[in-house]
């Protein structure tokens, strides 16, 4: 094991992420740079072509918008499925293996995309008008990327499983989703904000108008900012997982005791 297991408050949670990120970034680093990269360029080359006769006034709801919003969702799965691989690893191993990583990845792609990519952004905004599928998607079924890629379970033991894992938790979940929202926000607007005094100063930002970090799917910067923290993000809810895991089943409490007897077997 390489953290302690321990109650912690949903503030120490998302401070130990960042220092589960900082710690190991030279494990997170090789899968996420590639990926991230290739993303947004594809993103801007895209973006470039929709707007090539200069910036385009479009409404709030428009199939440009809810293309782009699509495809973040698929990048962002993309990037995260590995990335939870990588802390399912990191918590026993100091230095798990990255192209084993990657094969493992390959092989839940199917399932993880389905779920995350399409079915979670289907209940979320095309089907927010029913209320109870975004409250499913959002509360209910907050931790199923993990039950799905860790656990590996499947039809009625993956449903099962979700509402054990979230059941007395309920309010805990959403204080968490919140926090996370609160802090995503908080995340892009400072950093667009430093990102455009920085072209200010170099007298870029009148030249491209595509350049500047605006709160819109339009602005490459902003899809940058929201795969980036989409690590951090799948690493702050891995571990509200695994706290979870320990408050509701005593996990941690059970590996200290498999701790143990692995211990007392290979002394005799």
């Amino acid at each position: 094991m390489q953290y302690r297991l321990r109650r912690r408050r949903l503030p120490e949670i998302f401070d130990f992420a960042a220092l589960v990120l900082r710690t190991h970034l030279a494990s997170f680093a090789p899968i996420v740079i590639p990926p991230l990269l290739r993303f947004v360029a594809r993103n801007t080359a895209l973006i470039l072509w929709w707007g090539r006769y200069g910036p385009r006034e479009l409404e709030w709801v428009s199939w440009e918008h809810a293309a782009l919003l699509g495809l973040i969702c698929i990048q962002r799965s993309m990037i995260g499925l590995p990335v939870l691989l990588m802390n399912g690893n990191l918590l026993f191993e100091a230095r798990p293996g990255r192209r084993e990583i990657l094969r493992t990845a390959v092989g839940f792609a199917p399932r993880y995309l389905w779920s995350q990519a399409v079915l979670w952004p289907f209940q979320v905004f095309v089907m927010a008008w029913t209320f109870v599928l975004p409250w499913r998607a959002l509360v209910t079924q907050f931790s199923r990327s993990e039950v799905i890629v860790l656990e590996r379970l499947r039809g009625q033991d993956l449903s099962r499983r979700m509402n054990a894992i979230v059941s007395g938790q309920t309010e805990r979940g959403i204080a968490c989703l919140l926090l996370d929202l609160a802090l995503m926000a908080l995340i892009l607007l400072s950093c667009g904000f430093a990102f455009n005094i920085l072209l200010d100063m170099m007298s870029l930002s009148e030249r491209y108008w595509w350049l500047p970090a605006q709160f819109s799917l339009f602005s490459p910067v902003m899809h940058f900012l929201i795969l980036s923290y989409c690590v951090y993000h799948t690493t702050a809810k891995f571990l509200y997982y695994i706290d979870s895991r320990a408050l509701r089943e005593g996990w941690d409490v059970e590996l200290m005791l498999v701790k143990g007897v692995r211990e007392t077997e290979d002394s005799t």
